[in-house]
């Protein structure tokens, strides 16, 4: 079956050569791992780690980037623009990527109205030959449910759901 959809539709402008400004529908992917992205926020969807291709679309943003070169660090500053009804559905991000010697590290938090609160954080480094990553992530305001209790089918008992809305997990 053939279909045709947009992916990435973008607008991209500087000043000065020091902030750079990218409006429009764009891929992004944030996390150091391959298979499992737990800081990438931005995302509608979550990577699927059985597929041989990302066959996920460009999310719209409005995306600002402050490289610091001479460090090889990287600021970033998003707002997010999909499923946006209103001004208030607008949704914000920051990133910030600083290397220390062969290891990268970033700290990344998202918000939007009615979604969770979620902070992250993602490190790459060389050990030998081999890469080592590792990402780690909180929410806060969580509104999926939880379950707790026995299953018992002889006396009809099932867990029962409960909120870890006010929890950070």
């Amino acid at each position: 079956r053939t279909r045709v959809a947009f992916d990435q539709v973008w607008l991209k402008t500087d000043f000065a050569r020091r902030v750079f400004i990218t409006a429009g529908q764009q891929r992004v992917k944030w996390g150091a791992s391959r298979i499992w992205n737990p800081t990438d926020f931005l995302n509608r969807e979550r990577r699927d780690p059985l597929a041989v291709f990302d066959e996920r679309l460009g999310v719209n943003l409005v995306k600002v980037h402050m490289p610091w070169e001479a460090r090889g660090w990287n600021l970033y500053a998003v707002g997010s623009f999909d499923d946006a009804q209103s001004p208030r559905d607008i949704g914000g991000a920051v990133r910030s990527e600083v290397l220390i010697g062969t290891t990268e590290t970033s700290l990344s938090a998202a918000w939007r109205n009615n979604q969770p609160q979620r902070f992250g954080v993602d490190m790459s480094t060389a050990l030998g030959i081999v890469d080592m990553r590792i990402e780690a992530a909180m929410l806060h305001d969580l509104e999926t449910p939880f379950y707790e209790g026995p299953v018992d089918f002889a006396s009809n008992t099932f867990p029962t759901t409960y909120s870890r809305q006010d929890d950070w997990i």
